[in-house]
């Protein structure tokens, strides 16, 4: 499976909007405005995945660049920005021409990246294709066997997305794909393969995957309001090996996701704001096998409360910080090993994570604390043999 990738973990942000100019006011319940979101210059009002994995998806926090791919027809300005772990393998832009938002985003990290462009027009629609590619061709000799081999790497694959705006009844996006690929139970394990042989026939892997999302937000706009977002998710996987000589077998999977996820702004005192939230989510998939079992099934039910919250601090700095705790039950089906079902109910811990803001007239650098600064270092940060100043770091927070 080969979803939107709305969290990107990283431990370095860097964001510059070269082509913003001065102050900008956006009209309420667009993407960069709201009392949510500090008027304080270009670059304060945009944000990456970075700052939505620390805030814990929480719905109602500030969107960020990659909201803007996801739903193009909010896009009101010009920007640049980079984001990554040890290298900014992640970029997002968007310049203005034409009376249209041009508009593209490169996913690093994942074998095959994937890049994403389009064009919108803000407050009204935006759409747009996305594109990974993974395909790799050979010829050799085996003995007295000549060989000819292709493969297609798992994510690569072409789509389609889009957005328009339903005014004060909030948003709806979506985008169809086909990937190579089964399922998303072991990443890199579904690749095309198919072997020419002379002589000695042709075998080939065929696994295919058809990804549908269809959904609907409103924005939160002011403290006591909510913000509501429902998607829809359908894929459908198809896997066929056909040996040389041999008999094909088959394989086929429908995945059906329901996510909820409702935020509320429970404080904004301006350079201080605090929001809870919820993120659900209900799961069915639906396995052929070729092998006994032959029908299997699964389905997943889990909840993630979350709270998370934002302070201006001085000299152009901010703090931001998330917490969330999972409950998820999990039922099967019909699985292999003998077992004719199982079912498991698992509650997660805080997970907390925190970050860290600097901006600069239209230059903002974002980093969010790694669980390795603290284990390993550096030991004036972190606890490495009894070495470092702290070997745990704590907020607590009043209001």
């Amino acid at each position: 499976m080969k979803p939107f990738r709305t969290s990107v973990v990283a431990c370095v942000l860097t964001s510059v909007w070269a082509l913003a100019q001065g102050d900008y006011a956006a009209s309420p319940g667009s993407l960069t405005a709201g009392p949510s979101q500090a008027n304080t210059g270009a670059a304060a009002n945009l944000r990456t995945g970075l700052y939505g994995t620390v805030m814990k998806g929480n719905a109602a926090a500030d969107n960020t660049v990659d909201d803007l791919t996801k739903r193009p027809h909010l896009i009101e300005q010009q920007y640049l920005a980079g984001w990554g772990g040890n290298d900014l393998l992640s970029a997002a832009f968007n310049f203005q021409a034409a009376d249209f938002n041009w508009f593209g985003a490169a996913y690093g990290g994942a074998v095959p990246d994937e890049v994403r462009f389009g064009l919108a027009s803000a407050g009204h629609f935006g759409a747009g294709v996305m594109v990974s590619l993974a395909k790799f061709t050979s010829e050799d000799s085996v003995g007295a066997a000549a060989r000819k081999s292709k493969t297609v790497l798992e994510n690569d694959g072409f789509g389609l997305f889009g957005s328009f705006a339903l005014g004060g009844a909030g948003d709806v996006y979506g985008e169809v794909s086909v990937y190579t690929g089964f399922d998303d139970s072991a990443s890199g394990d579904d690749n095309y393969t198919r072997i020419e042989l002379s002589p000695g026939g042709t075998s080939e892997v065929t696994p295919r995957l058809i990804h549908v999302l269809a959904g609907w937000k409103k924005d939160a706009t002011s403290e006591g309001t909510h913000s509501l977002n429902a998607e829809l998710i359908l894929n459908i996987g198809n896997w066929e090996n056909a040996p040389a000589g041999g008999t094909s077998v088959e394989r086929k999977i429908t995945d059906i996701q329901l996510w909820f996820y409702h935020g509320y702004i429970l404080k904004d005192a301006g350079s201080f704001k605090v929001f809870a939230g919820t993120n659900s989510e209900i799961a069915y998939q639906d396995l052929s096998w070729d092998t006994e079992p032959k029908d299997r099934s699964a389905l997943l039910i889990q909840t993630t409360p979350n709270m998370s919250f934002q302070k201006t601090l001085k000299h152009g700095f901010e703090g931001y910080a998330g917490a969330g705790f999972t409950l998820a039950w999990l039922n099967q089906k019909n699985l292999p090993a003998n077992l004719d079902k199982s079912s498991s109910l698992v509650t997660a811990g805080a997970d907390m994570a925190l970050g860290l803001r600097w901006v600069y007239e239209n230059l903002a650098v974002e980093g969010a604390l790694k669980d390795a600064v603290l284990a390993n270092g550096p030991y004036f940060i972190g606890g490495n043999t009894n070495q470092g100043l702290f070997g745990q770091v704590g907020l607590t927070v009043g209001f």
